[in-house]
Formats: C-alpha cells, structure tokens, sequence
C-alpha cells in the first residue's frame, strides 16, 4: 500500500511506527516490556504482512497498465514523493496515544524528505497487460515487465544468453560468526520464500543465493531444496566463507578468500611425466549435513597443442564419489511396501512406493528413473567401448 503526500499526515505516521514497532501478535494481551526481546525474537517472521507474492499492481484500463511506471499517480496508488513529518519510538508503549487521528498535532515532529530515488523503476524489452475475465467482465489489469533471456553452466561457466558474464554486487551480513544463529530456520526460509515469489517474473534476476559468507547448514539445505523443486530454471549459488568454501548443491562456485595453497593449486596445472605418480592435497570438503553425493572429476588436459589434438584436449577423465549418497534435490523412497512388474508396450516398468523404473524390452536398457515423480535420467546407460587402429584394421 502507498499513500499521497496530500494525505493526512496522521495516516503516513501509522505505516511509519509500525515499520519501527511490528503489531503486536493476536494472543498478546499487552505489549512486550522488553522490547529487544521482541523484536529479536527468530520465530517472528512476517508479522503484519501479506503472504509472499508477486506484485500485480491494478489499473483502470489495458491503456493505462501500458503506461505503468510514466504516471505517479493512480487510482489505487499514490506517490510518497515529498515532505513528511515522522516520530520514532523505541518502545510500543512510547507510541503518541491516538496519533492515527484526524487532526493530531504533528507540528512538533521532524520533518523529512522523501526522495524519489526510493521508488526505483526497472526497464525491459517487452511489457504486457492481462485482465483475466469473470462472468463475462474484467475484474483486474495489471502490467508486468518482462524478457526473453537463457541462463546456462557450459564448459563450467556461467552463460547468460550464450555469452559469459562477470557479476559484481554486495551482501548485508546477519548472522552470527561462530553459532550461524540455528534457531532461525523459520526466518531464513520465509526470507528466501518472499525473495523469490517477489522477483520470480523478473528476467534480470538469473540465479538464486542462499546465503553469502553464511557458513553452511540444514538451513540453507532446505531453502535450496524448496528453490530446486519451485524455480529449476535458474541455477542456485552459496557462499560459505570458509576457505575454498563451497555448497554441494550449489550450481556456480563462489570461492572467497581462499587459503594460499588453493590459489597456488588452482593457478599451477599438474605436471608428470610418463608413469609418474604424485599426491594431490585436496581442499576440506564443507559439510554435509545433508548426505548429498558429491564427486571429484579429474580430467589429464593437453596444454600444448600435438599433431594430433590442440591445447585442452581432454585425453583422459574420471569421476571419485569423495561422500554423500543421496541425490540433490530427490528424497530417498520411503522402505518397506510391495514391488510390481507390468509390462507396457515396448517398455516393462518396476515400480513401488515413490518410484518407478522402466526398462526399454528391445534395448535391455534402463531408459526411466523416476522418484517421488521426478525423472533422474536423461539416458539409459550404453557401451561405450574403442581401441586404437591397427594397420590391419585400415585395409
């Protein structure tokens, strides 16, 4: 809700106090003594708010949703623009007593600017108006920026639409440095819930964050968890500050401040000679609370180019499980209950409680792996087998 400066100064005052002092919860007879108390309390998340969502702001007509953003003023909006008077209080006892009243004195309050810059607009290639219909009549137009873009990890980079970008940006720390504050799993979750039901049908926003130089936990396990299964078109990234730190669920890594031997690692490639062997220190793996698997790609790399291959070809490659046994973003199929076998056209399908597998009758492949409804594979298992020509093969 916004409100005119011409508007009674009385009626901006009770938005202003109550975005210093939150209402007071249904079931609290009087207001809290201790007001720090209250106010950092972790289980209280979205008091006096409206469900997390994305704003469809109403207009009279398509014409003017087209013209959302040029016009200040609207039938159900108004501008902040101008000058206000405002009190601040500590405590909710220390609120004015009738102050939302038609002609309370707010001469002796001080007065502020509200400058324009606190309601930003955003720019796109495209804007649409809808007006679902109902019985026949419009009920609500509204009007939503919009674009086209395609986010994609390639060659282990970050491409958005085909072309690498270079993200620069800033973070508001709130966490405490040696606890991570885990009694606040409900207020980690409803801030990431409303950030991404608020931004969801922007196409500027291209990943999701859980957390930046936020240390690791069940916390943001779970909201990249509820982000995987709501939004699994944008990529997900954690920053967990620890030296080489990383998050096994995380999409782009984020290295910060890392140790001297990590940069020294990643900076020199490894060299042997023929029938060499050497030991490869490893950073620390973050935890993993989770159990989620995780595995360690190790590829030989030309870095010269031969007669026969350029620079960077991959000569040889092979994957490690270094821990975690439960795939990203599924939860495992409860145990116990019956196993069926039915045969479906060309295809003879395994099922039980929360799963599903289909094996091709032709092939003999496995072509389907399906838990809790969601497919894990994008192809069956092939041979894939190959041995050096010999003079004899070629004539």
């Amino acid at each position: 809700m916004s409100l005119h400066r011409r508007h009674p100064v009385p009626l901006l005052l009770a938005i202003a106090v109550a975005a210093v002092v939150p209402a007071l919860p249904a079931s609290a007879a009087e207001p809290p003594v201790d007001v720090c108390s209250y106010l950092e309390n972790p289980q209280m998340v979205a008091e006096g708010q409206v469900g997390h969502h994305a704003e469809l702001r109403p207009y009279a007509d398509t014409a003017a949703a087209l013209r959302a953003g040029r016009e200040p003023d609207t039938k159900w909006t108004r501008s902040l623009d101008g000058k206000w008077r405002i009190r601040m209080a500590d405590r909710p006892q220390d609120v004015p007593s009738g102050f939302q009243a038609e002609g309370y004195d707010t001469s002796q309050w001080r007065e502020v600017t509200v400058p324009h810059t606190w309601q930003p607009t955003a720019s796109t290639t495209r804007s649409s108006a809808t007006s679902p219909p109902r019985c026949g009549r419009t009920t609500h137009v509204t009007s939503q920026p919009f674009g086209f873009r395609e986010i994609e990890i390639r060659d282990r980079q970050l491409l958005v639409n085909g072309e690498r970008v270079l993200i620069k940006g800033t973070n508001r720390a709130e966490t405490d440095p040696e606890t991570g504050r885990p009694e606040w799993q409900i207020a980690f979750m409803d801030r990431f819930v409303g950030m991404v039901e608020r931004d969801k049908n922007h196409p500027s926003v291209f990943m999701w964050d859980t957390g930046n130089e936020a240390g690791l936990g069940k916390a943001h396990y779970a909201m990249a968890e509820w982000a995987t299964a709501t939004d699994p078109s944008r990529p997900l990234y954690h920053q967990s500050n620890g030296p080489d730190g990383d998050a096994p669920f995380a999409h782009v890594w984020g290295p910060r401040y890392p140790s001297p031997s990590g940069v020294e690692a990643m900076a020199k490639p490894l060299k042997l000679d023929a029938g060499a062997t050497t030991t490869v220190q490893l950073p620390t793996l973050p935890p993993d609370p989770s159990g989620v698997e995780r595995w360690l790609d190790v590829e030989a790399v030309l870095a010269k180019p031969t007669a026969w291959a350029p620079a960077g070809h991959v000569v040889s490659h092979g994957q490690f499980a270094v821990g975690g046994n439960q795939v990203r973003g599924i939860t495992s199929p409860e145990t116990g209950g019956n196993v069926g076998v039915e045969q479906s056209g060309d295809d003879t399908l395994v099922s039980g409680r929360d799963f599903r597998y289909a094996f091709d009758k032709n092939s003999g492949t496995l072509t389907s792996m399906k838990v809790r409804g969601k497919e894990l594979l994008t192809g069956g298992p092939e041979l894939d087998a190959w041995r050096a020509p010999i003079y004899n093969g070629r004539h």
